[in-house]
């Protein structure tokens, strides 16, 4: 909506589909070690299967367009798809509790990459089609849009950051870095401490550096309902 604005009402070069994604939440004792996940597609990511720190197992997602910008809804055929699924990976989940169910809607459009690019004539950046991958990629894809501000400006682009091979994950959390700066703040509570707040809270919030915080995320909110302080072997 906002490129046709931007065009006058002319044909926009993309056009955003909401893509929802439902998924399955169970409170089960059978411990998933790996993040299970098929053979992408081009279209998708595919269904994955996978262990909360709370102790969850979550099944999901699956990936349907519609039209609707607000509907959030899960459907009883999709939700028996993604049990069926989640036993045939995880066979020990046959008689798992379901917890519960959640969807989220991604902006997709008919291209597989993300859609960024500058308008300097009108002084405008677009930035859409951003999907599920956006919440990794959001601190490159915000210093992207940094430069091509600069390059509207007409300022050189300097490299900010030195050379240096990029860490894989594993190699990352083995990694310590010392920070630039510190804050002095209180401990953060323990995740037993946080969960047993939101349980006696009763309005879905926590306490956490003196404020209420609203805890939005269905996987939060449904671990935290049923945490029991000790998950996956470890007591918090």
């Amino acid at each position: 909506e906002l490129e046709a604005m931007r065009l006058g009402g002319g044909e926009p070069p993309f056009h955003v589909t909401p893509r929802k994604g439902q998924f399955l939440v169970f409170d089960t004792d059978v411990e998933v070690e790996y993040i299970l996940e098929t053979v992408p597609t081009q279209f998708t990511k595919g269904v994955i299967v996978w262990s909360t720190i709370y102790g969850n197992v979550i099944v999901g997602p699956t990936a349907t367009n519609q039209t609707s910008k607000a509907d959030r809804s899960t459907d009883e055929e999709t939700i028996n798809s993604l049990k069926a699924w989640a036993v045939k990976a995880v066979p020990a989940l046959k008689d798992a509790k379901v917890l519960g169910t959640y969807s989220g809607l991604r902006p997709a459009t008919e291209f597989r990459d993300y859609q960024i690019k500058a308008h300097p004539e009108e002084r405008w950046i677009t930035v859409g089609g951003i999907r599920s991958t956006g919440l990794t990629a959001c601190c490159a894809i915000g210093e992207y849009v940094m430069e091509l501000v600069e390059e509207m400006d007409g300022a050189p682009i300097v490299d900010r950051l030195p050379e240096r091979p990029m860490l894989g994950i594993s190699g990352a959390k083995k990694r310590l870095v010392q920070a630039r700066s510190r804050i002095n703040l209180e401990p953060v509570p323990s995740l037993a401490e946080l969960a047993a707040d939101f349980r006696s809270s009763g309005d879905g919030t926590v306490s956490v550096y003196g404020r209420r915080w609203l805890v939005s995320h269905p996987l939060s909110s449904f671990g935290m309902e049923s945490y029991s302080g000790k998950q996956g072997g470890v007591t918090s």
